[in-house]
């Protein structure tokens, strides 16, 4: 039996005790007060064709106004300071006589615009529109402008995309264009999959090299005037594989745009080599690592890429009050053909990209005692039962090769379902602080008998967002804490799991579909008076599902709630 089986088989046993077993959590277990709340509740309505609100801004008149687009139709909506809903009007969103898809909308300047696209299959692009949209008239003022444009190839191929980002004092936007690329099945099999933090690329270690990727970008001011255009810029990197994810585009007050990009290379076993069963290693990562490419109005360019000797699964870039870049990330080690999540890391750079500091930290014993599920279920286990499932545990670990025990311990040390960054942000003091959260997919597929011998078949999708886990990086240490939580969504993976903001007082304020959180500088947790649980069942027995929030200036939080075609509106205030 191979290494890979032989870990398998120990943490499926594991796992399959720790969902058979776990009891109901104390979700409240390191909250040391609450935050006084109080709450308002809009009446329930209905959208044409039951659309999904998912832009949704305060008004200037009081109140608040959305955007909402569905089958190539858009809606603009007006809710008064009650949140009731006052008007749902229909707009003639067309271009060239196409009906074109709502794609985002984002303010640049004082002004909000909204962004469309429309896919020509005869010319194969997928082209990218603007429109200057007035919130008090719930008008489009103006001509719909094209913009962009992205190849489109078909079957075979992933689906053409486009994206945007606003600088922070929103006096610029880009419009990043990404064609369509030609799919590659990914070559991992087993349960593992959905526990692995990081894809596995399907490269070879001859396809190394000294690579460009070309990438075509526009800047527009705050009035959607061009400042910048660069059609297949050509960007250079070392000992890189033949692809490059793009994680994030930035802009700077200045104009300068920053592309955030993960570049990595691991050996992969062909197919045979996978059925082989004396495997004694899995692919090795050789580099999971971040580059930031800096592109000045000019032309000129600047690169910096994370040093060799860190893994990263996830990183976000964010800019401070001194100008320096702050790259906040997600550190792992490999676990097979992927990633395990086992701490984070904060690089800060100058404006020019020299490195400025490097601070880095593992999840501490605390922290993973009460997010890492075999570490919770080796403390429940107590009695008979303990004495059990450790002569079982020391019998299977006698039989381990050394690479073997090495993978069981890196389990029990890493976040397991832990693989993205879910909020970073950086207070008044230039401290950086995130959240990370659980997610993981379960599919669930029943067969049943019908008396004449026919079987029915169904699968559900039961999206898991579990545990939090709390990071602030000051000068010479990193702060962490946990809070406890357990939200299923069936058959919906949610658009957004959880929404986060940083006050001026340098609190961190995190509302999630059941819980509101106030975390003081220490990461000190606060729990909101108000319990969303009631509040998604306030109308029923069946629940709401929180789909948008939106946290204004005034730390007032605005809730969109959907329950099969009825949707309301509501305010938590503080």
């Amino acid at each position: 039996m191979n290494i890979r089986t032989w870990v398998l088989v120990f943490t499926l046993a594991i796992f399959s005790d720790v969902t058979a077993q776990r009891p109901k959590r104390n979700e409240e277990s390191n909250v040391v007060g609450q935050v006084k709340t109080k709450l308002e509740i809009g009446e329930v309505f209905k959208l044409k064709k039951n659309a999904l609100i998912e832009n949704i801004f305060p008004s200037s008149g009081g109140g608040y106004w959305s955007l909402t687009g569905i089958g190539g139709v858009q809606y603009a909506q007006s809710y008064d300071i009650g949140l009731n809903l006052v008007k749902n009007k229909k707009l003639s969103l067309r271009y060239g006589g196409k009906c074109l898809e709502l794609f985002r909308v984002h303010k640049v300047g004082q002004d909000y615009y909204a962004f469309l696209t429309s896919l020509d299959r005869e010319k194969g692009k997928l082209f990218l529109y603007y429109v200057l949209f007035n919130p008090l008239l719930l008008n489009i003022d103006g001509d719909i402008i094209k913009i962009s444009e992205a190849k489109y190839r078909g079957k075979g191929y992933t689906f053409p995309s486009f994206t945007l980002t606003v600088s922070d004092n929103k006096d610029h936007i880009i419009v990043y264009a990404e064609d369509a690329q030609k799919v590659k099945s990914s070559g991992r099999i087993g349960f593992f999959s959905s526990l692995f933090a990081s894809r596995a690329a399907e490269l070879k270690s001859s396809s190394v090299g000294n690579r460009k990727f070309n990438f075509t970008y526009w800047v527009f001011d705050n009035k959607m005037k061009t400042v910048n255009y660069q059609e297949k810029l050509s960007i250079e990197i070392q000992n890189s594989a033949d692809k490059f994810y793009v994680h994030e585009f930035k802009i700077d007050k200045q104009g300068n745009v920053f592309i955030l990009g993960k570049n990595e290379l691991l050996d992969e076993l062909s197919k045979n080599e996978q059925r082989m069963k004396k495997i004694e290693a899995w692919a090795e990562y050789k580099k999971s690592a971040f580059v930031v490419q800096k592109i000045a109005p000019d032309g000129s360019q600047t690169q910096y890429v994370t040093p060799d000797d860190m893994l990263y699964l996830d990183m976000k870039m964010l800019f401070d009050k001194e100008d320096n870049i702050q790259l906040i990330g997600l550190s792992g080690e490999p676990y097979f053909d992927g990633l395990l999540a086992t701490g984070v890391a904060r690089i800060t750079l100058d404006a020019e990209l020299n490195e400025l500091s490097l601070s880095t930290d593992e999840f501490t014993p605390e922290v993973l005692s009460n997010v890492n599920p075999i570490q919770e279920f080796e403390e429940r286990v107590v009695g008979r039962e303990k004495k059990k499932y450790d002569r079982k545990k020391e019998r299977k670990e006698n039989k381990m090769t050394a690479q073997q025990k090495e993978y069981s311990d890196l389990a029990k040390r890493a976040a397991l379902n832990v693989s993205t960054i879910e909020y970073v942000g950086i207070d008044e003091k230039g401290n950086a602080q995130l959240v990370l959260e659980e997610q993981y997919l379960k599919v669930v597929t029943t067969t049943t008998r019908n008396p004449d011998g026919t079987a029915n078949t169904t699968t559900n999708y039961y999206y898991h967002y579990n545990d939090l886990i709390f990071c602030k990086f000051l000068e010479d240490t990193v702060l962490q804490n946990y809070y406890k939580k357990n939200f299923v969504s069936v058959n919906f993976k949610l658009p957004e799991s959880l929404n986060a903001t940083i006050n001026s007082n340098n609190d961190m304020l995190i509302i999630t579909q059941d819980h509101l959180l106030l975390l003081d500088h220490d990461l000190e947790i606060r729990l909101g008076e108000i319990d969303l649980k009631l509040i998604n069942r306030m109308t029923g027995r069946k629940k709401f599902i929180i789909t948008k929030r939106i946290i204004t200036e005034d730390n007032e939080i605005v809730l969109v709630a959907k329950r099969l075609k009825k949707t309301r509106l509501l305010k938590i205030g503080l």
